[in-house]
């Protein structure tokens, strides 16, 4: 259309060159208003136990359309039934954040969990891509995509959806139930002009630092340089200790305070000072983990001296100790951990795990039961103590322990054993009990059998028990369960 009148066309071009510019600033001031990853310092960093917990976290602060940097050696995106679905939205629509906080676990007894937070966030319309961010490098390998494809396999991807993924711009990127995800690492993150959400669990640094020959302490220097080269404006970052559960080890739970320092001061990313008391910490690392025994006692002590009462050096302390084969000094430096900070109570079942591989039960069973005493609510590798106590033929002591985390790992593998030692004591209906809540939580819950192995026994005595009292639909679904795990 030809513009007769000069002085309308002129009116016409100024208005639309105003609006392209209101409109680059205001896409400038919206994108200044975001802190830089790592170049800025943030102040309002989201730190968790659970690595779950960020997604009230996110709920609260109307978080929408958002791409997730999910730096983590877990996916987190299981399937989460339809079922808890309806309900997780119902909350959300609601805004009950109380009851969206409560939702969550470290299983399926509520409706969202460590494994599955991810895929909720999805469906709720929080997050749109996941860029899922492994501790492993994958890009120089010659046969990257079939090792990916197995990396997958491990993770209880689909064949489907392993078989969506192809390589683009370096990360390996497809769909898992129905979500985009890329898998990335950090030779390969992924680079946006618009704001992303961070979330960093701290189990990918010590991975990290085996796969790149590091420190734990330089892992977590590596990450936040790349993350400090991409310059990411952050809506939210968090970051996860995730020791409870046992997916970092306790030893480790110090770098969670380096990447939180990192994140609200970020000069101390590319200092080349000393980092004093980190710096101490890395050094307790490196004596305890090179099992040097006395140098380790040599090297902690002065540490000690300088840092009193310092939570994680007696942690390291215990270690050493433990190393030395001196449990009772051990256990003293365990408790006072635990008894410093309530974080580090860890410290007593972590030694007590070591103890049931050498079968030194007694020993182990004072560890473990004085950590739980302290923190009820602590769940990290109990569940050693109990198959110890099972193989000892201590069928009680497994019975009470196993009894006990019902409450904090409730899935149908742990009433599987319970049912299974209920047989052993000829208790056959207290264990048809526990098999028939296995089932019906079979029926609802996302959680893989083989997590425990020792399950698979259960299941076959279940079937047993099943058809010894004619219940042939209850048998008929335990050896299609072993049938399918077999499988897998």
């Amino acid at each position: 259309m030809i513009c007769r009148d000069t002085s309308l066309c002129f009116l016409k071009k100024l208005l639309s060159l105003a609006l392209t510019i209101a409109g680059i600033l205001y896409m400038v001031m919206e994108s200044n208003a975001y802190s830089r990853l790592a170049r800025d310092s943030l102040k309002d960093v989201t730190i968790v136990e659970n690595h779950s917990e960020v997604l009230a976290s996110w709920v609260r602060k109307g978080i929408r359309k958002a791409d997730l940097i999910h730096i983590d050696m877990h996916d987190d995106m299981r399937l989460v039934p339809d079922d808890k679905m309806e309900q997780l939205k119902h909350l959300y629509q609601r805004k009950d954040y109380i009851s969206l906080t409560r939702a969550n676990s470290l299983s399926d007894r509520g409706l969202y969990d460590i494994g599955n937070f991810v895929y909720v966030a999805a469906r709720l319309g929080i997050i749109n891509n996941v860029y899922w961010i492994i501790p492993f490098r994958f890009s120089s390998l010659s046969d990257a995509k079939e090792n990916l494809k197995r990396f997958l396999k491990r993770n209880r991807f689909s064949d489907g959806d392993i078989q969506s993924f192809s390589f683009k711009d370096g990360c390996f990127c497809g769909r898992r139930n129905d979500i985009p995800v890329s898998i990335c690492n950090i030779d390969t993150l992924p680079s946006f002009k618009k704001p992303v959400l961070v979330s960093v669990d701290i189990d990918f640094l010590p991975y990290a630092a085996t796969e790149y020959r590091l420190t734990k302490l330089e892992s977590a220097r590596m990450l936040l340089k790349a993350l400090s080269s991409k310059a990411y404006r952050v809506i939210d970052a968090s970051v996860a200790y995730s020791v409870n559960g046992g997916f970092t080890d306790i030893q480790s739970r110090w770098l969670g305070d380096v990447v939180v320092q990192m994140f609200r001061e970020p000069h101390f990313i590319f200092s080349k000072r000393e980092y004093g008391l980190w710096s101490a910490y890395q050094k307790a690392d490196t004596c305890t983990s090179q099992n040097r025994n006395k140098d380790a006692k040599g090297c902690l002590t002065p540490l000690l001296k300088r840092y009193k009462n310092n939570s994680v050096l007696l942690t390291y302390s215990a270690i050493a100790f433990y190393q030395l084969n001196d449990i009772e000094k051990a256990f003293q430096y365990a408790e006072k951990a635990c008894l410093s900070n309530r974080a580090y109570c860890y410290t007593l079942p972590h030694i007590g795990r070591y103890l049931t591989v050498e079968d030194r039960l007694a020993e182990a069973e004072r560890f473990f039961l004085r950590g739980w005493s302290l923190n009820p609510e602590m769940l990290y590798y109990q569940w050693t103590l109990c198959f110890a106590f099972t193989n000892a033929g201590e069928h009680y002591k497994a019975l009470s322990c196993f009894e006990a985390l019902v409450p904090l790992i409730m899935s149908s593998s742990l009433h599987f054993l319970i049912g299974h030692l209920y047989l052993e004591l000829e208790d056959e209906v207290s264990a048809t009990e526990h098999f028939n809540l296995a089932q019906q939580l079979l029926d609802s819950e996302s959680n893989d059998l083989e997590d425990w192995p020792e399950s698979r026994d259960a299941i076959t005595q279940a079937s047993l028990l099943y058809e010894k009292r004619g219940q042939v639909e209850s048998a008929k679904k335990m050896k299609e369960i072993l049938r399918r795990i077999s499988r897998e």
